[in-house]
């Protein structure tokens, strides 16, 4: 239950002014730009190149599969993270936490940039490759819990739901940002791309840390958290107090989670694939596609934030999750069949925001202060391994199946968008975090 103690006890010297919920806001939107942009880039080295790079002795179909799995690494280890990062963010505070996340966060995406390939030095490459993705997933597990915190517990009465889909207009920067990496890198002729062209995405991933770090820097504690350390209400052993109290909460949001991480991933990562070595077109138009579709996102996130605070974060979620749901459908036929990509435009652009920004607010209203961070790490991360992190995994086996056609696929995200509106009917709505 929503802690009902916070309002009475807030004192003035808590209230955020103007300026710290500026900080609080960027300092939360850069966390996740950086999280998506390291996600995409991998995600689509994984398509694209690590198979080659880092598995040239299997046959190229065992070759993709085994580089799907080495990014499934990542969502694996993302549960571990989540209670690691949760403990302490419950226990001892959010931006500190933060900080940490971060910097763990973009190392090792630095590092595979500077990473041996199997040519090199053999199968050490491949294991140093998974072994980095598992740090980038502890790290994970911590980041998008708290940076939906910095916004949320920072956000103005009533404005919870906008406030909240900042994070998610962060993760579309990241989208944005790796795309335009990824186009420009793929100008190259194809002998440079293959050899050292594709390593400049991954070390772009500095110029973002060095931003992340001064804006975390610059953040004081949530108001939230700050008044229940006040009053002595922070919990002492969180994970404990979140599976014997909130374990239906954490439930719900998985359920809600798992059909749009799975959609995002199969994007991201399988669709990128299908549709250069299968449909045959060329990975520019793909990528630019979805670079469109991602910026178009960035103020359709602001656009239903605003909305979710006047007819609710639930509604808006359902019906995105059937329109989404429907049209992926389209956008699979159109892909299949080679024709422009402007499906992926609408999908990505117009009706994921539907179903992604609802996920911040409402998944903080499930959890009171004192387990909110726990709460919504471990159930998110949990979630990304059922979803996102063997998604691509999925994908690639029912195409495979149905001969090469994605309507396995679409069949299955159908399913988990019933999962997701079942999930939803239940939860608590966003306007009680003003309770």
């Amino acid at each position: 239950m929503v802690s009902q103690t916070i309002a009475p006890t807030f004192g003035m010297d808590l209230v955020p002014s103007l300026s710290q919920r500026r900080k609080a806001a960027a300092a939360s939107v850069i966390g996740t730009t950086i999280e998506v942009y390291d996600f995409f880039i991998f995600g689509t080295a994984a398509a694209l190149i690590f198979s080659k790079q880092f598995f040239p002795s299997l046959d190229p179909t065992a070759a993709l599969i085994a580089s799907f799995l080495s990014y499934a690494a990542g969502y694996f280890a993302r549960p571990l993270g989540a209670f690691l990062f949760g403990y302490f963010g419950d226990r001892w505070g959010r931006k500190d936490t933060l900080l940490v996340t971060l910097v763990l966060m973009a190392t090792p995406t630095i590092l595979i940039g500077l990473l041996p390939t199997y040519a090199q030095i053999g199968l050490l490459a491949p294991l140093l490759l998974c072994v980095l993705r598992i740090l980038q997933g502890i790290a994970y597990g911590g980041e998008w819990g708290g940076a939906v915190l910095l916004a949320v517990e920072y956000a103005p009465r009533g404005r919870k739901a906008l406030w909240g889909s900042l994070p998610a207009a962060g993760a579309s920067a990241g989208i944005v940002l790796a795309s335009l990496a990824w186009a420009a890198t793929s100008s190259l002729q194809e002998d440079a791309f293959q050899s050292w062209g594709w390593r400049l995405p991954f070390l772009a991933s500095a110029l973002l840390l060095v931003v992340g770090v001064f804006l975390r820097r610059s953040v004081k504690e949530t108001p939230q958290f700050e008044t229940a350390k006040r009053n002595g209400e922070t919990s002492k052993a969180p994970i404990s107090e979140l599976f014997a109290t909130a374990k239906l909460p954490m439930l719900r949001c998985m359920g809600m989670r798992i059909f749009e991480n799975s959609w995002f991933a199969i994007l991201l990562v399988f669709v990128v694939s299908y549709a250069v070595s299968t449909a045959k077109i060329p990975k520019g138009e793909v990528l630019n596609a979805i670079a469109v579709g991602a910026a178009i996102s960035m103020p359709m996130f602001l656009f239903v934030g605003w909305v979710g605070d006047r007819v609710g974060q639930k509604i808006v979620y359902a019906v995105g999750a059937v329109l989404l749901a429907g049209w992926t459908w389209i956008m699979f036929d159109a892909v299949s069949a080679s024709r422009p990509l402007m499906p992926i435009v609408v999908a990505l652009g117009f009706i994921w925001p539907l179903v992604f920004a609802p996920q911040t607010s409402l998944f903080a209203a499930q959890f009171d202060t004192r387990v909110r961070y726990s709460g919504l790490s471990v159930s998110t991360q949990i979630a990304g391994i059922l979803g996102g992190g063997i998604a691509p995994f999925i994908a690639a086996v029912l195409a495979a199946k149905a001969g090469g056609s994605p309507h396995l696929i679409a069949v299955y995200l159908t399913a988990l968008a019933g999962l997701g509106l079942l999930s939803v009917y239940f939860m608590r709505p966003t306007k009680s975090l003003d309770d």
